[in-house]
């Protein structure tokens, strides 16, 4: 009887084991902004009072991780600016649940400042805000190792590109 006792006790840790080490994807929807410029962009962005705190802002809805709400964009530089789980998001309305506005400001002569609105946008043709706006698309694959295992995520990536 101690040996069937023991047999159970073994099979079952043997089992317990092998269904812990199986790996779940894991998914993210990621919006970004890239200068496609010549110029260095200064991008200040506006986020709801939800979002912020402390002068920070909240830069994804899976963590409690907060970053300045200004940034400098050096030509052919990309930068994320908020992440979220709901992968079924488009990145336009993203961009209308957590900011009110952005700004952009071209380091050049002219000092250009785009400014982005739900209901405007000015000194750009088009509007990251609206639902026709164009988004660069990319899924990446990755994985996220630790000691003991390897947690897959797929990574849905929109970038608006100010060209």
């Amino acid at each position: 009887m101690k040996t069937n006792n023991f047999l159970v006790i073994i099979i079952s840790l043997f089992t317990i084991l092998i269904y812990s080490c199986e790996s779940k994807t894991y998914y993210n929807l990621q919006i970004s902004i890239k200068n496609g410029t010549t110029d260095t962009l200064n991008v200040s962005l506006f986020p709801k009072s939800d979002y912020m705190s402390n002068g920070m802002y909240t830069i994804s809805d899976q963590s409690g991780a907060h970053r300045s709400p200004f940034l400098r964009l050096i030509p052919g530089d990309q930068r994320d600016f908020y992440s979220t789980k709901n992968i079924k998001a488009s990145p336009n309305s993203v961009v209308t649940k957590v900011f009110d506005s952005i700004n952009i400001q071209v380091s050049n002569a002219n000092n250009l400042i785009m400014h982005f609105s739900p209901d405007v946008v000015v000194g750009y043709p088009m509007n990251l805000y609206d639902s026709d706006s164009k988004w660069q698309f990319e899924k990446i694959n990755d994985d996220y190792k630790t000691n003991f295992a390897s947690h897959p995520f797929e990574t849905r990536s929109y970038t608006f590109v100010i060209l």
